[in-house]
């Protein structure tokens, strides 16, 4: 028979290692919401979106994009940016054919 002591520095052991495994996984979703939370300078966001500064200049100026205005400097929030860009999706022909066929579907 097994020495419940031994049995219970294994089940310990056991708990440790999954406590220390989620805490790695919650320290790096820390950091990725911390990257994604991350304040962009203007030439930041034209270099992340491949776009002239006039064009970005433009786009504040029509609130075309999200912007955070302090003094006479821009911050862009990068989760809001990318969140920007994922609203501008164009749908694929797949997309739109099977969204057609539900509202046909739902109108009936």
């Amino acid at each position: 028979m097994d020495n419940p002591f031994e049995i219970i520095e294994k089940r310990l052991d056991n708990i440790e290692s999954i406590l220390t495994e989620i805490n790695k996984k919650l320290e790096t979703k820390a950091i990725t919401k911390k990257q994604e939370d991350k304040l962009l300078t203007i030439e930041e966001v034209t270099s992340y979106l491949s776009l002239a500064k006039s064009s970005i200049y433009g786009k504040v100026q029509r609130r075309a994009i999200p912007c955070i205005k302090s003094g006479k400097r821009l911050y862009f929030k990068k989760s809001e940016i990318d969140e920007w860009l994922n609203k501008r999706r164009r749908k694929t022909s797949d997309e739109l054919r099977i969204e057609a066929e539900e509202y046909c579907k739902n109108k009936t």
